[in-house]
């Protein structure tokens, strides 16, 4: 299929985040009324490396993982939680991952209508074919 939706089966299949978010795991938008926590993630950059002779059989795609929760603490160990389901290689939905890694991070929290939200972030580099 393909590896985004690796990414998502792989952060359904690690039984500490699917105890925290259920299946709320969604790529680049997420209603706002929908339950936390929750992971939501962004694709930064998704470059195809090749030469003369093809494409490169794996690439590394920049995402950003946002672990959304309503207290920071529980946000944190989220965000840890998705780190350490998908740091490791694997196989998934048809794609192959290598090992990735943790670039940067940060956090912030908002209140709305609805109540505060504590956002985690960080960025992975994913290794994939």
């Amino acid at each position: 299929m393909s590896w985004e939706l690796g990414l998502v089966a792989r952060l359904l299949a690690d039984p500490d985040v699917a105890a925290m978010v259920g299946n709320n795991v969604e790529w680049d938008d997420r209603a706002p009324d929908a339950p936390l926590p929750a992971i939501m993630l962004q694709t930064i950059t998704d470059d195809r490396p090749q030469t003369h002779d093809g494409f490169d059989t794996f690439r590394p795609s920049r995402v950003q993982l946002n672990a959304l929760a309503r207290t920071k603490a529980e946000a944190t160990a989220l965000r840890d939680l998705a780190i350490t389901a998908l740091i490791g290689p694997a196989y998934a939905e048809g794609a192959e991952f290598l090992r990735s890694f943790v670039d940067g991070g940060g956090s912030d929290a908002e209140r709305l209508p609805t109540g505060r939200i504590c956002r985690e972030r960080c960025d992975l580099i994913i290794w994939h074919n």
